[in-house]
Parts: C-alpha cells; sequence; structure tokens
C-alpha cells in the first residue's frame, strides 16, 4: 500500500472512531458495578495482576493490547473494506 492509501486508512480510522464518541456516552462503564455480588473484586483483580507480571513482565503489554485491540483494529479493518482496500 502506498503512503496515500495509508494515510487515507489512519484517517478514516480516526474520523470513525471520533465519530462513535458520541454516542458511547449512553453506554458508561459502571465502577461499581460488582460492589454487592463480589466487593473485593478490585483488589482480587489488582492482586492477580501484580502477581502474574513479577512471573511475566511482559503481561501487562499483552493486557493493554488486548483491551485496545478490538476496538481499534475492527474498526481499521472495517475502514479497509468500506474503502475497497486490501490489508
Amino acid at each position: 500500500m502506498n503512503s496515500f492509501g495509508l494515510t487515507l486508512t489512519a484517517l478514516c480510522c480516526i474520523v470513525v472512531v471520533l465519530g462513535g464518541l458520541p454516542f458511547s456516552s449512553d453506554a458508561q462503564l459502571d465502577p461499581s458495578f460488582y460492589k454487592n455480588t463480589c466487593p473485593k473484586v478490585h483488589s482480587i483483580v489488582r492482586e492477580v495482576i501484580r502477581n502474574v507480571s513479577k512471573t511475566d513482565p511482559r503481561m501487562l503489554a499483552s493486557l493493554v493490547r488486548l483491551h485496545f485491540h478490538d476496538c481499534f483494529v475492527l474498526v481499521c479493518i472495517c475502514s479497509f473494506s468500506i474503502f475497497g482496500m486490501h490489508h
């Protein structure tokens, strides 16, 4: 893919992501979702991640990648399909 196609794809990804921001305000995550059913969830997750990161330092990067992979990569793949580009 030439630099123009790559630039166009990047701009399309940005437009799609930013265009969806106003609509996502209705579906906010609730940090107190597990307050009644599992009040120690935050400390449990924190401790597990801390222990795993001691044995495998790459795990933190993997978690960040996992967090953003579905949103960002799928949006970019959709923009390739919309504009007839092949990845």
